[in-house]
């Protein structure tokens, strides 16, 4: 999302996007210095991960494009669980609105913003997301996992 012309072009056609990564380029500028010092401490498997996907070519990134300019397949509202999204006030690839947008649609959301976080800083959270959603799901069965289908008894 960082480059609206990627954008655009995936809102064409998958086929443009493709294009348009021939010629693109990574932009470090993309990057706070909070994501950075995440990229070379805890959270470096990340960047490892990118990298390495992005030497498979643009396929992935393409397709993420494309997915964030056409229908997803089901209604926001009417999405059922609690849903909580997290975001970098310093985010430069992902705009703020986005977030807001997402969690405006949302009938069960909520947004932390984070203010200090940019793109990648933000994982710094997680911990803290994984308490929210142990909380959330406490007494609820998991599908997969020991059978159920649906939420137990106190969902």
């Amino acid at each position: 999302m960082h480059a609206p012309g990627a954008l655009r072009a995936a809102a064409a056609s998958r086929d443009d996007r493709m294009r348009f990564a021939e010629t693109d380029e990574f932009d470090p500028a993309q990057f706070v210095d909070s994501d950075v010092a995440a990229l070379g401490g805890a959270w470096g498997a990340v960047g490892r991960d990118a990298e390495r996907a992005e030497s498979s070519g643009p396929g992935g990134l393409v397709d993420d494009d494309v997915a964030f300019t056409r229908a997803w397949g089901f209604e926001l509202a009417d999405v059922r669980v609690p849903v909580l999204l997290v975001h970098g006030e310093l985010d430069r690839v992902i705009p703020r609105s986005h977030a807001v947008r997402l969690v405006a649609g949302l009938p069960d959301a909520r947004l932390w913003m984070r203010l200090d976080d940019g793109h990648v800083a933000v994982l710094a959270v997680v911990p803290e997301v994984l308490d929210w959603l142990a909380e959330r799901s406490r007494g609820s069965v998991v599908p997969g996992r020991d059978g159920g289908s649906g939420p137990g008894p106190g969902a």
